[in-house]
């Protein structure tokens, strides 16, 4: 299960460097990457490493304060076509989707499609269905090269951003969709407060799961 682990955290910094990389290609100026959740361990200029290698995110100027101290202003999110806002969130879910295609075939997307149905039946049943997944995990990482278990995880974990929902990549996505149909409309503050309790929930269940499957 410590293959698992290692997958997890090098995917994380992976999905954000490479969404740090595809912001700054769009024009835009990052501010900060944050790496994991909890107090911050290490800084350099604008990356920040925190104590928990399970998260992540970049930071770009908010249009109200992107002009310092008479310098020209910066672009913005609001200014891009529809496509750079989607292709930045999802970056780092196609370059490693097709890597992970040349490596598996078929077999990563299958692992993305499934993934999506799984990260929800788990969390309705911690104690019940996570615990089946956990065990084939354990035995696909004890039979499996580490290349091998960095994809499935990887595939598993792009599926989890990949849901429509706030504090999510999918969450942006349908956003700026929203948006560009309706451009006086987005998710307001209350909805998306209330939605972003789905992932908090979903992540609360599956730890809680990840507990009791390690637990003596």
């Amino acid at each position: 299960m410590l293959d698992i682990l290692i997958s997890f955290i090098a995917f994380t910094i992976i999905h954000v460097f490479t969404m740090a990389l595809f912001t700054a290609l769009s024009g835009l100026k990052v501010t900060e990457i944050s790496l994991g959740f909890g107090p911050t361990i290490f800084k350099w200029k604008v990356v920040k490493v925190k104590l928990i290698l399970l998260s992540g995110y970049v930071q770009t100027p908010h249009p109200e304060t992107e002009s310092l101290m008479g310098e020209k202003a910066l672009a913005t999110r609001q200014n891009h076509p529809l496509w750079l806002k989607l292709l930045v969130p999802l970056s780092a879910f196609l370059l490693l989707l097709l890597v992970f295609s040349l490596i598996a075939g078929d077999e990563a997307v299958r692992l993305v499609g499934q993934g999506f149905g799984e990260i929800f039946l788990g969390a309705i049943s911690p104690f019940g269905t996570a615990q089946t997944y956990l065990e084939e995990s354990r035995l696909f990482a004890a039979n499996h090269s580490f290349l091998m278990v960095f994809v499935a995880t990887s595939c598993k974990l792009i599926a989890m951003n990949m849901l429509p929902l706030p504090g999510l990549c999918g969450g942006q996505v349908l956003n700026d969709m929203i948006q560009w149909f309706k451009p006086s409309q987005s998710l307001d503050y209350q909805g998306a407060c209330s939605l972003f309790l789905v992932p908090l929930l979903i992540s609360c269940s599956w730890l809680l799961a990840t507990v009791y499957f390690f637990w003596p």
